[in-house]
């Protein structure tokens, strides 16, 4: 017993979680569930971008899924041959996504962060600068969810300090305005995946 006792704090710890095996690592596990939560709640934002990742992420699983169910690419392939694969992969998108709806991919606190950032970067540029941005960005009616990104239609580079602030995307998902609104388009098919609307000021 006074052996037991004389033990350093740590020392008592690491018998006792021997001694109790691994339901001591489950119970210690299970306290920090409230943490966990509690962390969650106080950083709403964080969650949402966190859930924006996950969307994405689970859009580009489907991408994969499907490209492994058309015909393999040849090793020396045309140029006609990568459209048609382009165009066979984005139908089989348009049939997977069939009921997807503006805000599916990106979360509506996401959407106002974007939109902010736009605002906020718009603010900070002078006129000329303001009018540079948009030079080359396409207007019209604005396409509509799973529509290809209109072949004529410039693909307007984004301001690069601009670009920096606003959310990750990953493989080949980018970012465009299309008029006042931002666009995401998958590269790889070149069709509009998800949008922001009036994130340009007037």
């Amino acid at each position: 017993m006074w052996a037991r006792l004389l033990k350093p704090p740590s020392e008592q710890r690491e018998s006792e979680q021997r001694k109790n095996g691994p339901m001591t690592t489950i119970l210690a596990a299970l306290a920090l569930v409230p943490a966990i939560a509690q962390a969650t709640t106080a950083n709403p934002q964080g969650a949402a971008l966190n859930e924006f990742s996950n969307r994405l992420q689970a859009y580009l699983l489907l991408r994969e899924e499907l490209g492994r169910k058309l015909d393999p690419i040849a090793s020396t392939v045309s140029a006609s041959d990568l459209q048609a694969r382009q165009r066979a992969l984005a139908a089989a998108l348009r049939g997977a996504r069939a009921g997807a709806k503006q805000g599916d991919l990106i979360p509506l606190p996401v959407q106002e962060q974007i939109r902010e950032t736009v605002i906020s970067d718009f603010r900070g540029r002078t006129a000329a600068a303001k009018r540079a941005s948009l030079e080359d960005v396409p207007i019209g009616a604005m396409p509509g969810i799973n529509t290809d990104y209109p072949e004529e239609a410039a693909l307007a580079t984004m301001p690069a300090l601009l670009l920096a602030r606003l959310p990750r995307l990953p493989d080949n998902l980018q970012y465009r305005f299309f008029g006042r609104h931002v666009v995401i388009v998958d590269g790889d098919v070149a069709i509009v995946v998800d949008y922001v609307r009036n994130a340009v000021p007037q």
